[in-house]
């Protein structure tokens, strides 16, 4: 950080001004609440229920106004922090070893600055830097915590600054709470004209189909394609929230592209194999930067515009229905390894309606998929502005004034 330090703050060590692992009290015997890593929420939030376990002699130990910090791999690069508040009912709790227990100083500063502090992106940073150990199982240390050096403003500073950060972040838990009602929503309208086309006759995927495909897999290096190159999906760029090309790996300048394999929009993508609950999954190309080429643990399916819409069938291929008539398709495979072939899928059938009841699904879908777009785009300016804000008033770059 700046030497400079707004007037009133003072220039500290990380652990001087909060207290790492302080030291906590649990009963010799008997039962104390217990959190584990699987539980711990991210980025600050509070910590919503814990379990209750018999008393050991090991794990982390916490009570209300402390912040519990995942320590390791890959918990701590996705940002696993959570705000221990009354859910411990005035307990002392035991926790997972890989946590680090942060708590105030006395005088120094208080538990809602601290939750807030240790959340932090240039705290985070720099402490996720100085890892130690092998890779897969690193963990930070607790000495990174002396190498930071912070700003510590005014106690009523900090509660201000807190409150702030506290008010952004209940309104980004809003929208949150809105946007996951939106896609039950749009889960429930699907489930819903399923039903509505139970009477309509059962059709084979076969029929519909225009073509049935799936790509190739060269050997690739792991960066993403630029502007104007090619490169090949992973099966990570077809996933239940939709369709996303920047997922891939760019094509070797030494490799000619095959131009058929190239995705355009209106293709209905569905992973073909890898672990259970990632084959199966289906994603329609709504938009795409071009020189997107299938992988071979894709299938592109393309329908013939007389017989069916390209929407309306990616929906029902997403329906509760077929997804059980495909998990029945995968019985008896490893679950870390499954697959979908093209025959599987040509096989498929579904309750297709008329061309018209397709086109007012597909019209009813998109504008909920329409909403959802929105609701995701209004999240992530949200949450990028609640990072500036952190920073700001973390650093003392802007003040709160009293």
């Amino acid at each position: 950080m700046s030497s400079e330090m707004p007037e009133g703050w003072q220039t500290r060590a990380f652990s001087d001004a909060v207290a790492i692992n302080p030291k906590r009290s649990l009963p010799s015997s008997g039962a104390v609440p217990f959190l584990d890593m699987a539980s711990l929420p991210l980025h600050g939030r509070a910590v919503q229920a814990v379990d209750t376990r018999p008393v050991s002699s090991g794990g982390s130990k916490f009570q209300a106004g402390d912040t519990l910090f995942a320590r390791i791999t890959p918990c701590a690069e996705n940002g696993k922090l959570g705000f221990v508040s009354d859910v411990v009912g005035g307990r002392v709790a035991q926790g997972s070893t890989e946590f680090l227990v942060m708590g105030p100083r006395e005088g120094t500063t208080i538990p809602e600055y601290v939750r807030w502090l240790s959340g932090w992106s240039y705290v985070r940073d720099h402490a996720i830097g100085l890892m130690e150990g092998t890779s897969g199982r690193q963990r930070i240390p607790v000495w990174a915590f002396d190498e930071i050096e912070i700003g510590v403003p005014p106690l009523d500073e900090q509660r201000r600054i807190a409150e702030i950060l506290q008010s952004v972040d209940e309104a980004i838990a809003a929208k949150q709470a809105t946007l996951s009602a939106t896609k039950q929503f749009k889960r429930s309208c699907r489930e819903a004209a399923v039903q509505r086309f139970r009477d309509c006759a059962l059709t084979p995927l076969e029929a519909v189909l225009a073509s049935i495909d799936a790509g190739w897999s060269p050997d690739c290096a792991s960066e993403a394609a630029g502007d104007g190159e090619w490169a090949i999906l992973k099966t990570s760029a077809v996933v239940w929230e939709g369709y996303d090309d920047s997922e891939n790996k760019r094509l070797p300048d030494h490799l000619k592209p095959r131009p058929q394999l190239e995705v355009t929009v209106d293709d209905i993508l569905i992973t073909r194999a890898g672990p259970a609950e990632r084959t199966g999954v289906v994603a329609i190309v709504r938009e795409t930067a071009g020189r997107r080429m299938l992988s071979d643990k894709i299938i592109r399916l393309r329908v013939s515009p007389a017989r069916a819409v390209p929407l309306a069938i990616a929906e029902l291929l997403s329906s509760d229905h077929v997804q059980a008539e495909l998990i029945r398709s995968k019985s008896g495979m490893a679950a870390s390894q499954t697959n979908i072939s093209q025959k599987i899928m040509l096989g498929l059938k579904m309750h297709l309606p008329p061309l018209a009841d397709q086109k007012d699904f597909a019209d009813e879908m998109t504008t909920l998929q329409d909403a959802i777009e929105m609701g995701e785009a209004d999240l992530n300016d949200a949450q990028r502005l609640k990072a500036a804000l952190m920073s700001d008033l973390l650093s003392g770059r802007v003040r709160v004034p009293k």
